[in-house]
């Protein structure tokens, strides 16, 4: 069974499908057929159903195996609030009585954004972990403005990158039995690690490559049916 939890955006429904149209964890989604996979929307933007979801989540876990009890292989994916979502899913299925192992995580530049959600670490039951994270030496806001032709002013979008949004803590807790893999995609934004770049700044292109580049053979190793794509293109304006 494959969780997957995207990340944070907007509230309506429609509006939140046509924004991750073409982020990582939606394509993970729509091409892994031969594995029932639950795609759950991001918590919402105070980042509160946060640990909701990672319980729903552990509950349908609970259900597969119980309606599968044969041996299956468990995978978790995330994205920004995503990812400390599974990150904390994967500590409730090691808390569960069947000590439930986790075969692989993917995350995509997973931030703990909750405050009343746990930062574990990476628990012992997760066997692999590959991480993708921003560079976060990129300033959260602009200092040099930019005329926005009568209407004010705007932020410079090629040095935005959310810095003020925290890393999860993806340390493992028992290093000798889980694998963590880091990369780190320099001068990019949080999107584009995502997925989700801005269209309109330009060194994003880039950090959407860096991660499909990255992330791909790890989904290969792992006999996975899904190939991350650079969806630049997706939604771009004219």
């Amino acid at each position: 069974m494959f969780i997957i939890v995207d990340g944070t955006g907007p509230l309506n429904q429609q509006d939140y499908d046509m924004a991750m149209a073409r982020s990582f964890c939606w394509q993970l989604s729509t091409q892994l057929i031969r594995y029932p996979a639950e795609y759950i929307s991001g918590p919402a933007s105070a980042g509160l159903t946060t640990y909701d979801k990672a319980r729903d989540a552990y509950y349908k876990i609970k259900q597969y195996l119980y309606t599968f009890p044969t041996p299956r292989k468990i995978y978790l994916a995330g994205y920004s609030r995503g990812g400390a979502c599974v990150i904390y899913l994967a500590s409730l299925l090691k808390e569960d009585e069947r000590h439930i192992e986790v075969e692989a995580m993917f995350l995509f530049d997973p931030v703990n954004f909750d405050a009343n959600l746990p930062d574990p670490g990476i628990t012992s039951n997760v066997k692999n972990a590959y991480i993708v994270f921003r560079d976060q030496s990129i300033e959260e806001v602009n200092t040099a403005w930019k005329p926005n032709y009568g209407y004010g002013v705007m932020y410079d979008k090629d040095i935005y990158a959310r810095k003020w949004m925290g890393n999860s803590k993806c340390s493992p807790i028992e290093p000798s039995k889980t694998n963590v893999e880091l990369e780190i995609i320099k001068n990019s934004s949080h999107g584009a690690v995502g997925g989700v770049p801005w269209v309109e700044r330009s060194a994003d292109k880039e950090g959407v490559d860096g991660a499909v580049n990255w992330m791909n053979p790890y989904l290969k190793k792992h006999k996975l049916p899904a190939v991350l794509k650079d969806m630049w293109f997706v939604n771009k304006k004219k």
